[in-house]
């Protein structure tokens, strides 16, 4: 693959097909060179039955017609159970022509910078979606054998996760009174488990989803500050940002409907 001298990074995407294509429609004109590449960060859509199926063939119909391709993270809310049926190791994935998965510990050059995805989260709505008949899977969390193995990969300049390291400064509002502590415990734990990749990582940026937030912030690690990128969900004005690969300057960017 050519590399790219700019990509769009998205944040969560939660199997909406008419956000997709909006986001295709607009990517000749955001990246007017080749290759067209779209980076999603998780809770993407990959999802059980029927709904799920269509989903990634309108993804992959309208990357076509774009002349473009979607690398995306796993993130708490895609079905692990199809994902775990379809992992081979830490390598980009194909799902569909047009659509590939990003594994843990995923990584890339590009420009003489190394990027890594290190997806995972854990579902703060776990018990209400477990009393509800909503889908729950327990492969959601990054474990602490994954981490340890992007640790043990070495530094990368660019660290792509679906949650955010603990030391990035979110406004948070009160949790939902359905949530419970072990829930919150649970992402908590997983946020520091980020922050230790973080820390051995040490890279030149970061960028997440999963908190449908957008703000750019410095995160902590022991070396100093690190630039932290928070990208929105699906039908927001924040879930889209232009990052040039050369230089790592970025702008947000929003479709036309």
């Amino acid at each position: 693959m050519i590399e790219p001298s700019a990509v769009v990074l998205a944040g969560d995407w939660h199997g909406d097909a008419g956000w997709a294509k909006r986001v295709a429609r607009a990517l000749p004109a955001l990246l007017p060179d080749q290759p067209r590449l779209v980076i999603q960060l998780g809770d993407f859509g990959i999802w059980p039955g029927r709904g799920g199926r269509d989903y990634l063939s309108d993804v992959d119909y309208w990357m076509k017609r774009a002349d473009a391709q979607v690398w995306f993270l796993h993130g708490n809310h895609d079905d692990h159970d199809q994902l775990d049926a379809l992992w081979t190791g830490p390598q980009l994935t194909p799902i569909r022509e047009r659509v590939s998965w990003l594994p843990v510990d995923t990584r890339w050059t590009w420009h003489g910078r190394q990027w890594v995805a290190v997806g995972g989260a854990a579902s703060v709505d776990r018990a209400f979606r477990l009393r509800h008949g909503l889908p729950w899977w327990k492969g959601e969390y990054l474990t602490r054998e994954e981490a340890e193995t992007v640790m043990a990969s070495g530094p990368a300049q660019v660290l792509l996760t679906h949650d955010a390291p603990a030391s990035v400064p979110l406004v948070m509002g009160p949790p939902c009174p359905s949530w419970e502590a072990g829930d919150l415990a649970r992402s908590q734990a997983q946020r520091e488990l980020l922050q230790e990749v973080m820390e051995e990582v040490r890279p030149e940026l970061v960028v997440h989803g999963h908190h449908h937030q957008w703000q750019y912030s410095l995160a902590r690690i022991q070396s100093g500050a690190v630039p932290a990128l928070s990208l929105d969900m699906q039908q927001s004005a924040g879930n889209l940002v232009l990052l040039d690969t050369r230089t790592l300057d970025w702008v947000p960017v929003s479709t036309a409907a």
